[in-house]
């Protein structure tokens, strides 16, 4: 899955399920007979978000109960140093208000930290032309929590462009 040691130091999220005996005996005792799990890297999880579908400045990201980033396109966990990939130091403690400086009142912020449903429109200011012009957009923000986790997930559309919205909770398989 990994190519490059610094590939692999990217945050992850961890599965795991219960595993129960199926034995006839045993179905009304429930005897657990261990635990399987896996890790999965992030940007996997960002990967299921459609682009192509989200507009031309769409993205989707993810928050942790207190505010920090855990996917989002502006962050960047690496950085080169010559020709070499290495981790940024503190990179795993980024607020959202670092990333998502436009909510300046931090009620995005603070509805997602919540686990609130809902959407809000922000005037943002974009980059194009590597980091040379400005764009200025009107981008709308609808976000949700995702069950059972501690996850907030938000997805971001430029000005009513593209064709994608989750209304309502999100569950994990969703």
């Amino acid at each position: 899955l990994f190519t490059t040691k610094a590939q692999s130091l990217l945050m992850m999220t961890s599965v795991a399920m219960p595993v129960f005996s199926k034995k006839k005996e045993t179905l009304s005792h429930g005897i657990l007979l261990g635990v399987v799990g896996t890790d999965i890297p992030l940007m996997e999880v960002m990967k299921l978000a459609p682009r192509y579908m989200l507009g031309p400045h769409g993205y989707a990201f993810l928050i942790t109960n207190n505010g920090y980033i855990l996917a989002h396109p502006d962050l960047r966990p690496l950085y080169k140093d010559g020709k070499k990939l290495k981790p940024k130091p503190n990179y795993n403690s980024v607020d959202m208000s670092e990333v998502e400086w436009e909510d300046t009142e931090e009620t995005l912020r603070t509805a997602m930290v919540r686990g609130e449903t809902g959407s809000m429109r922000l005037s943002v200011r974009a980059s194009v032309d590597k980091a040379k012009r400005p764009l200025y957009l009107v981008n709308d923000y609808f976000y949700t929590n995702i069950d059972e986790t501690p996850f907030s997930f938000s997805m971001v559309l430029t000005g009513g462009k593209g064709k994608l919205m989750y209304f309502g909770n999100v569950s994990v398989e969703e």
